[in-house]
């Protein structure tokens, strides 16, 4: 059950979804989500099966990059540029043609590194199905010993269990409260912004 405030009315509303009573975090009212240990298990995990090894790293790097799946779908290498030596992408998000920034860690850059003998059309991740990688997700989630439904979608959550609550949560608080998009800040030389 959630609440939600339209023009000083309270709407209560539900997902209708049954969730298990050991995902549900009673204290903070919400389910909970993948932790930091969840993640190390799926890192560092080793796959017999290279189509489950390269949903992992489509997964951790929408954690570490907080970028939606159609946003990595269409991600190509020119939108991965160098400024004042960091790599970043730089590019709009599909689903609302808002301008974003977002440096690339030693991880998703390792992850790019990993699987570029595989791209194709410029694209960094080629041939993604989104349908396709759902079933193969939760298999993948399961052999690492993470016992959580996770979809996809959840991967993208993970930068602030990345980030421990640090110093992006805190920008992206303090930036909503000012009414401004919560984005990651980039350096003064960045050609966007």
């Amino acid at each position: 059950m959630g609440r939600v405030t339209i023009n000083g009315t309270v709407a209560q509303f539900s997902c209708k979804r049954s969730i298990a009573k050991e995902l549900w975090d009673a204290k903070g009212n919400r389910a909970k989500g993948k932790s930091r240990d969840e993640l190390k298990a799926v890192m560092t995990h080793e796959f017999a099966d290279p189509k489950l090894a390269y949903i992992r790293g489509l997964f951790v790097f929408a954690s570490f990059t907080a970028l939606s799946f159609v946003d990595i779908k269409e991600l190509t290498n020119d939108r991965i540029v160098e400024v004042n030596g960091e790599k970043w992408i730089i590019s709009k998000r599909h689903k609302t043609g808002v301008p974003f920034q977002v440096k690339l860690l030693d991880i998703p850059l390792q992850i790019i590194e990993r699987y570029r003998p595989f791209q194709e059309n410029n694209l960094v991740f080629p041939n993604l199905n989104y349908w396709s990688i759902c079933k193969p997700l939760k298999k993948m989630i399961r052999e690492c010993g993470v016992n959580k439904d996770i979809s996809f979608h959840c991967s993208r959550h993970g930068f602030a269990t990345l980030q421990g609550g640090g110093e992006r949560e805190s920008r992206c608080r303090w930036r909503k409260e000012k009414g401004n998009q919560c984005l990651p800040t980039p350096p003064a030389t960045s050609p966007v912004g």
